[in-house]
Order: C-alpha cells, then sequence, then structure tokens
C-alpha cells in the first residue's frame, strides 16, 4: 500500500485556552477550587488554543450525553469529508 496524498481539517471553531477557561470559570465560579484547580491544570498544557466543534454558546444547549455524541458524529463526519476532499483533490 502506498499513501499519495492526505488531507487535514479542524474544527470550524478556535478559541485561545485564556478564553476557554473564563468560559469555564464564568460558568463554575471564579472562586471555587475546582476552578483554581482547572487554571492550573489549563495552564501547565502550554496549549494556546482549541479547535471546538460548536461556538462556544451553544455547549451551553448540550443536556446529555446523547446530544454530545450526535454532535461528535455530525461535526466529525464534516471534518472528515473535507480532509478527504482535500486528500482527492491532490
Amino acid at each position: 500500500m502506498h499513501i499519495v496524498a492526505v488531507g487535514r481539517a479542524h474544527p470550524p471553531n478556535y478559541y485561545s485556552q485564556d478564553f476557554i477557561l473564563s468560559q469555564i470559570q464564568a460558568l463554575w465560579g471564579a472562586n471555587t477550587r475546582e476552578s483554581e484547580k482547572l487554571e492550573r491544570f489549563h495552564n501547565a498544557t502550554t496549549v494556546e488554543g482549541r479547535h471546538v466543534a460548536l461556538p462556544i454558546e451553544e455547549f451551553h444547549n448540550i443536556t446529555h450525553f446523547g446530544h454530545s455524541n450526535d454532535v461528535f458524529i455530525r461535526v466529525g463526519l464534516e471534518i472528515a469529508e473535507q480532509a478527504i476532499t482535500q486528500a482527492l483533490d491532490k
């Protein structure tokens, strides 16, 4: 087997790690012990930002695992299609 081309794609929404942390802290409350642990964890990852499947404001609409899984599958298929199309174009 020979690989003749590859494509790559990312979820459409990108947010800085600091912004994501601030959103979680606003949801949890910035002065809780869990918030402090989360901040240490985020800082330790040295990640500057993340691509996520949904706009940040839509995460509040996910109410259960099944819904989260449906979004994961839908966006995953869209991203896979982009990567495959890019590879085929090469």
